[in-house]
């Protein structure tokens, strides 16, 4: 099932996206009749996440982007992307430190619930590779493993010009499970970005 979501439903979403079909709209002004095309670009959404972390224990920053197509009557947006992330975590107090790159693609799923707000779940298919760096200077690698967090949550989209939003989002790790996950992902997590709408 996991591969399913790994490889199927991007694929079927860039299907979606490259197919081009038109619908006919008949106007009737005075009697003269006009055809008026509309193209699948108008429901194509483009967005990005920046992020930045700063704590005690280490700072991170993360970079994903995506694109999605809106579907049933614009309530609904199915997506993909791709998640990087680059995170520096201090061990111990004579500046030893665990250092992770993350990427991997992404599926989101957003339904409209009123004025600009909607439901968000997401689906991440991350390969994590990690290195430990001493302070004396000597690295060693830490291997690379695979996680496949899951996110339920909301947000709020607010367009400041044509097409371009704003966007900001809390979403809840749906399968956190407590000190085994707390260095690579936060139970609540906060994400701002901007969104084009074609």
């Amino acid at each position: 099932m996991i591969k399913i979501l790994k490889y199927g439903l991007p694929i079927l979403a860039l299907l979606l996206l490259t197919q081009t079909t038109q619908a006919q709209t008949r106007i009737n002004d005075n009697d003269d009749k006009q055809t008026n095309t509309k193209s699948r670009m108008d429901g194509l959404t483009i967005n990005g996440i920046f992020g930045f972390g700063l704590s005690n224990a280490g700072w991170s920053i993360e970079l994903s982007p995506g694109v999605g197509y809106a579907f049933l009557n614009d309530r609904f947006i199915g997506g993909a992307g791709l998640k990087y992330s680059h995170n520096v975590f201090f061990v111990s107090s004579n500046n030893d430190r665990t250092i992770q790159n993350t990427i991997g693609p992404r599926v989101f799923l957003q339904g409209h619930v009123f004025n600009g707000y909607y439901g968000h779940f997401e689906a991440q298919f991350l390969t994590i590779k990690q290195k430990f760096k001493a302070d004396n200077g000597e690295v060693t690698d830490g291997g690379s493993f695979t996680e496949t967090p899951l996110y339920l949550g909301g947000g709020m989209n607010r367009r400041f010009a044509d097409g371009l939003g704003f966007n900001v989002e809390m979403l809840y790790h749906l399968n956190y499970d407590g000190p085994q996950t707390a260095n690579l992902f936060n139970r609540l997590v906060y994400r701002f970005g901007v969104s084009y709408t074609f």
